[in-house]
């Protein structure tokens, strides 16, 4: 897709198999030519309509940015998702996106809705995105694996009885996050400020860094009780139960400044060199693209340490 804002008056529906790029001035010859980061192609949905609806196999989605999407009226399934909405069976990578200011009032998943899909999210930022649960993303009955990626600022504000997941909500499905940083999500009437899991979920969360997250109930990550409790190891976790098991740490990652979104590690901070490197699916490269293993180890979070 070109550079520019599409001011989007319906959603976008992609019904088979096929990558749709952004970044592009017109004049490229080849794909490594465009640059989404200076030439953004940005998906406006002007906070009245869902900006894309998933709905088959094979689906790849890069360098695109996704604002102010909504969707708040229609069937309950249906209005799910403010960004995107993975129906059942959709299979799809989104990678080097940004979804900020996306909503979904009183319902599920601000930015990504799925039910009983498959999704890969790489190298993406979701920044004040809202929700009744999953202020970002909300997986039901799915599959997902989120890596590289960054969550700040978003919000699950739901007051029933399960809301929560200020950035992700986990529901039955198996969720697996590596190197990836949660920094100021809330649930501030629900539960699980980063990550709530619920429904008999499976969550995996490595080389990451929650901090900064708030919940009626736990902070960074609830579990339903009597259920499979999510699986946390070499990560930053401001939370009682973490520290000191399994390579966790509680303590402030000392990121350059989260205000400016500036989420770089400073001089030592703890975070470096403090990830398990043998993980499954660890990422070659780091969020901004340099490359993941610098000193003895990886870092924990989804920038490497600059020296």
């Amino acid at each position: 897709m070109k550079a520019g804002v599409y001011a989007l008056t319906s959603e976008i529906i992609v019904d088979k198999p096929v990558s749709i790029y952004g970044g592009f001035s017109g004049k490229e010859k080849r794909l490594a030519g465009r640059n989404w980061k200076q030439r953004p192609t940005t998906l406006d949905g002007q906070g009245t309509t869902r900006c894309m609806f998933l709905n088959h196999e094979g689906i790849l989605i890069n360098g695109l940015i996704f604002r102010s999407g909504s969707m708040s009226e229609g069937l309950l399934k249906i209005k799910r998702g403010g960004a995107i909405h993975a129906a059942l069976k959709a299979q799809f990578t989104v990678e080097d996106c940004l979804f900020t200011d996306n909503r979904t009032p009183a319902n599920s998943g601000g930015a990504i809705f799925m039910t009983e899909a498959s999704g890969v999210v790489r190298n993406c930022e979701f920044s004040n995105n809202t929700a009744g649960s999953g202020g970002a993303i909300y997986a039901e009955m799915s599959t997902l694996n989120v890596v590289n990626s960054i969550f700040a600022g978003n919000i699950a504000d739901g007051g029933t009885t399960t809301s929560g997941g200020g950035a992700i909500f986990n529901k039955g499905s198996t969720v697996v996050i590596t190197n990836c940083n949660f920094l100021q999500n809330h649930a501030d009437s629900g539960f699980g400020g980063a990550v709530h899991s619920f429904y008999n979920p499976t969550s995996e969360i490595t080389n990451s860094i929650l901090w900064g997250n708030t919940a009626k109930v736990s902070p960074q990550i609830h579990d339903t009780p009597n259920q499979k409790a999510t699986s946390v190891a070499y990560t930053d976790v401001d939370q009682d139960g973490f520290g000191g098991i399994n390579g966790n740490i509680r303590q402030d990652p000392l990121l350059v400044d989260i205000a400016l979104k500036d989420f770089r590690l400073q001089p030592g901070s703890p975070c470096i060199d403090a990830g398990k490197q043998d993980v499954l699916g660890l990422p070659e490269l780091d969020f901004n693209g340099a490359p993941r293993v610098k000193g003895k180890s990886v870092d924990i979070g989804a920038l490497e340490f600059e020296n």
